[in-house]
């Protein structure tokens, strides 16, 4: 679970993560894209559902499973 500073934001389709008002993550359907300080990462993934799943354990293991 990922701090009250992260929200998800749906649109067609494409889930954005927040923090605070900077958007983080990107997941569309097959790809995820990961944006964090100076680091950026990316992938594919079988749907969108999965995406997100990877990016919040993604960020959980980084800021220590808020």
């Amino acid at each position: 679970m990922l701090g009250a500073a992260f929200n998800w934001l749906e649109i067609d389709g494409v889930s954005y993560l927040r923090y605070n008002t900077k958007t983080v993550a990107v997941v569309k359907p097959g790809e995820v894209v990961i944006r964090w300080g100076s680091t950026e990462t990316g992938g594919r993934c079988g749907s969108v559902a999965q995406g997100k799943r990877y990016v919040e354990r993604w960020f959980g293991a980084r800021l220590g499973n808020r």
